[in-house]
């Protein structure tokens, strides 16, 4: 009786495990396809740069697959740095997304990077120092569907100076790890 016992439940790990390990790889798939797309993009010419940009995928049911029936940009800046991003509504989130026929998918993404001939302000390390506001601002602006401008360094609250009574504080969303470029040396 034991040993049958211990046979179960190393078959029910086993199970368990395979299961995991093959969630994990159709995540990666769709991450490879997603990091494809947005490793094609345009550098910014600033000299000293932190760019929080989101792509926000409406997912619907075509066929048998999930796709994006709209990719919608926080800022109009992401159009044109991922003159691609069109594309990302061929990628297929079945896989990850299950029975839900309809989904949102935000992708957010981080781009930074300085020269360092030109950054006036430095800490004892060497690196660069940007404003405080500018840092609030970019993390909200990773995972907010608000209309954004990066150009702007003035922090907003996101939730609690509405002027639209049709925002929402809270949403259904799947959010990915943001996916982050870092320009090593921008002239």
């Amino acid at each position: 009786m034991r040993k049958l016992f211990t046979i179960l439940v190393v078959l029910i790990l086993y199970i368990t495990s395979a299961n995991a390990q093959q969630n994990l790889s159709d995540e990666d798939k769709i991450w490879k396809q997603i990091h494809h797309l947005l490793s094609d993009f345009k550098r910014p010419k600033d000299s000293l740069i932190i760019y929080s940009l989101n792509f926000t995928l409406k997912i619907e049911k075509r066929g048998n697959k999930l796709v994006a029936s709209k990719v919608i940009a926080n800022d109009s800046l992401a159009y044109e740095l991922f003159p691609n991003y069109k594309k990302l509504s061929d990628i297929d989130f079945s896989s990850v997304l299950g029975t839900h026929t309809k989904s949102d998918v935000m992708i957010p993404i981080l781009i930074y990077g300085s020269s360092p001939e030109k950054v006036k302000y430095k800490d004892e390390h060497g690196q660069p120092l940007i404003n405080f506001n500018a840092a609030v601002n970019s993390t909200l602006a990773l995972v907010s569907d608000k209309k954004y401008d990066n150009s702007s360094s003035s922090y907003e609250s996101p939730g609690f100076h509405k002027t639209n009574k049709r925002s929402k504080l809270f949403r259904n969303v799947v959010i990915m790890e943001p996916y982050v470029i870092y320009i090593a040396n921008i002239k």
